[in-house]
């Protein structure tokens, strides 16, 4: 077998050594670009959740219900609404368990997880504006130092500020952020450069048709989310289902950081167990490691 060439190496600093037309396109991104929009755009005037009527499949957590002391914190799932009070199952109820009744004041909706997903224009863009702050950072650390500080004033998530500025690649013209085809599984404690170099290559000939439901770009980091059982078994698990793709970015590949993390071995699970495919994204280094394993120590591998 005859390996590959290398793929070409990106560099933050450096975009144009992937794209030569993405160069040419961030001229558009001017002092007014979406960045200004970003940094103005204030927060969402909605109705507080909670204070719209409870619908049959919402989601909720219980709170202070009298002489239930048990049942506090526990998830639900809403069956029927009956005037003040709410017929719940609950999330640890067995085959044939009837329905609990509930008090409405004592119900707190768990906010539904967003679908959207961000392009890779945007992670190209991304990397331009702030090459320098992401060298050496982990995702965790993105998220806090970069994505957090950047939706301050909006308080949502990267991609839903995004959506709400209409914000759009000037090169194609497509939005930025719009409904997820991919779902990525990737550990937090791994460098931000190793998630873009294997989005980047795995994506890059699919540019105009994915978009890339990554956490620290989809998640609100101001408003942290109540996760019962539920959330987990099925929420989350409805979202995977909805999106019907999920990719594990493995990296290294010799003793992968996301198999030892338990959120992300969660998200493989949910993947399998939903409507969802599941495939495996290599870093460009890791790719090049193993076709020379294979061309090398084909017995080993």
């Amino acid at each position: 077998m005859v390996a590959s060439k290398a793929p070409e190496r990106y560099t933050f600093t450096d975009i144009e050594t992937v794209s030569d037309s993405r160069s040419e396109a961030r001229s558009e991104f001017s002092p007014s670009s979406f960045w200004d929009r970003l940094a103005e755009l204030g927060v969402e005037m909605a109705p507080p959740l909670d204070s719209r009527a409870f619908v049959s499949g919402d989601f909720v957590t219980i709170h202070g219900v009298p002489g239930k002391a048990h049942l506090n914190g526990t998830g639900a799932q809403v069956a029927l609404v009956k005037g003040d009070n709410v017929l719940l199952n609950l999330e640890e109820a067995k085959p044939g368990e009837l329905a609990v009744s509930v008090p409405r004041k004592c119900l707190k909706l768990i906010p539904p997880v967003t679908s959207l997903g961000v392009s890779l224009a945007f992670l190209e863009e991304f990397c331009h504006e702030h090459g320098d702050q992401l060298v050496g950072k982990t995702s965790a650390q993105v998220a806090k130092l970069i994505v957090k500080p950047l939706t301050e004033r909006a308080q949502c998530s990267l991609a839903h500020a995004l959506s709400r500025t209409r914000s759009t690649d000037p090169k194609s013209g497509r939005p930025l952020a719009a409904v997820a085809t991919h779902y990525i599984i990737h550990s937090a404690q791994d460098a931000f450069a190793h998630l873009f170099e294997a989005l980047h290559a795995h994506f890059k000939e699919q540019a105009d048709s994915v978009y890339l439901s990554i956490d620290l770009f989809t998640i609100n980091h101001h408003a942290p989310v109540e996760r019962p059982k539920i959330w987990w078994t099925k929420v989350h698990r409805e979202l995977l289902s909805s999106i019907g793709n999920s990719c594990l970015v493995m990296r290294p590949l010799s003793n992968p950081v996301p198999l030892e993390r338990s959120w992300c071995l969660w998200e493989i699970l949910s993947s399998t167990l939903g409507d969802c495919s599941l495939e495996i994204v290599l870093p460009p280094d890791e790719k090049v490691t193993v076709q020379e394993a294979i061309k090398n120590e084909l017995p080993t591998v």
